[in-house]
């Protein structure tokens, strides 16, 4: 299978999870549904946290007629499964592994000391699009971006991407490689 198809095939297989559990709470009598809300402060800027300064969403938030909104995530117990596969993207090595659209865990080898992190950060703030909230229809964005973290010999990222279609991964990759690193383990490989 092609690159492109087995990510189509890991984000359907979560936005479909999405949907429905959006869909069920959209159907209860008197509940509004807004998705893909990012977090705001009383002023209704997007509150931006962390050493990249990012913002985040949550998947939705429910109203319900008589009661306080809440938010709501929805995850996956089990991320799509696929056999790793090792290629090359604009020079960068990648071994990816099975993972989940909403929970795609990032292992980046040999970062320079001097790292530029704006690459990612640039790609982040494309994708995320803070100034669209959703009125019950998913729009195609991504979530969040953790802060790289030193873990061992490499540093690790979690990122969430939400709706954002299968061209967010792939500038993903962009950003990565334009970052300088030469190698990088995305998904789950513990025990493969």
């Amino acid at each position: 299978m092609e690159l492109r198809a087995l990510l189509k095939e890991v984000r359907e297989h979560y936005v479909q999870r999405l949907r429905g559990a959006i869909a069920s709470f959209q159907a209860e009598e008197g509940m509004q549904v807004a998705t893909e809300v990012a977090l705001r402060d009383e002023t209704g800027q997007v509150i931006v946290e962390g050493a990249l300064d990012l913002p985040m969403r949550v998947d939705a938030v429910l109203f319900p007629p008589n009661g306080d909104p809440e938010a709501l995530t929805v995850e996956e117990e089990v991320g799509y499964g696929f056999a790793p596969r090792t290629f090359t993207w604009d020079g960068l090595e990648v071994i990816l592994g099975p993972f989940s659209w909403q929970d795609l865990l990032i292992k980046l080898a040999d970062v320079p000391e001097d790292v530029d992190w704006s690459p990612l950060r640039d790609w982040f703030v494309e994708w995320f699009r803070e100034e669209e909230d959703g009125d019950g229809h998913l729009l195609g964005v991504i979530h969040f971006l953790s802060d790289p973290e030193l873990a061992g010999e490499s540093r690790d990222l979690v990122v969430d991407l939400g709706s954002a279609p299968v061209e967010a991964f792939e500038g993903l990759l962009d950003a990565i490689a334009a970052v300088g690193v030469t190698q990088a383990e995305l998904g789950d490989l513990e025990g493969l």
